[in-house]
């Protein structure tokens, strides 16, 4: 069977629709076992292509760079016990609202600018750019699984929302964390809320990833009893023409966990 038959690179619809021009993403590290001109053909069609791989599988560094890939992230991968997670005081006086039951606290989120992610260094990308698909993101997680995303209140005042997606009956992953603009409480107490509600609703395993430039992140989960896996590398290639942004309108973004 032709190595072109094999589905190594498709389209990130969720990047496609952000950016506002065919984005790609490499599925396999087997795509730079095809020859030069195949990986070319393939790459042509994209604005930008990603690939995500284990720090221990990283393929040949000079195909990846006739290809113009390179280097723009390690993401910090972790699973966390929930039912360990201890209580805290910092918790102390904060009531939690599921997107089912409250949408309310839902609608005109002000979150704080996401200001660890990959995508500012794409070319044409402004912070306000990459806030937008962070916005559009957690409009989909809300709509898709509205019991499992969270608006955190102290004295009946938003201070984030964290938003999750079921994996199993037991597993949970950690999608995203937003801090309210005006919240008076620091991150630790908002993860650490939502960790216990998790916990509550039954779930026994969380797991995500985010990016290693993250530090306040890391000290959080760690402090929370975090277990952290092999890092994987986020690779990207950039068409060797005009940037192209997004058309799409949006809300600002926040702070984002996986």
């Amino acid at each position: 069977m032709s190595h072109l038959k094999v589905a190594y690179l498709r389209e990130h619809a969720f990047n496609s629709r952000w950016w506002g021009a065919p984005v790609g993403i490499v599925d396999s590290p087997d795509f730079f076992t095809l020859t030069k001109e195949e990986r070319a053909q393939q790459l042509e069609a994209w604005a930008w292509v990603e690939f995500q791989t284990d720090l221990d599988r990283i393929p040949d560094a000079r195909c990846m760079a006739e290809d113009g890939f390179h280097p723009v992230d390690t993401q910090l991968r972790f699973r966390i016990p929930l039912t360990k997670v201890p209580q805290s005081a910092a918790c102390a006086g904060m009531e939690v609202h599921d997107a089912e039951t409250s949408p309310s606290y839902f609608e005109s989120r002000r979150a704080k600018s996401f200001g660890n992610e990959r995508f500012v260094s794409l070319p044409g990308a402004t912070q306000e750019i990459v806030d937008r698909r962070y916005a559009l993101w957690s409009d989909q997680v809300i709509r898709d699984f509205p019991r499992t995303c969270l608006a955190l209140t102290l004295n009946d005042e938003v201070q984030g929302w964290f938003l999750a997606r079921p994996l199993s009956e037991s597993r949970i992953e950690l999608t995203l964390a937003m801090t309210a603009q005006e919240s008076s409480i620091d991150g630790y107490a908002l993860y650490h809320q939502a960790m216990l509600t998790y916990a509550r609703s039954g779930w026994h395993l969380g797991e995500a990833g985010f990016s290693a430039t993250n530090t306040a992140v890391h000290n959080i989960y760690a402090a929370l009893g975090a277990r952290f896996l092999t890092p994987k590398i986020c690779f990207r290639r950039t068409a060797r023409r005009a940037a192209i942004v997004s058309p799409h309108p949006g809300r600002d973004g926040g702070q984002r966990t996986g």
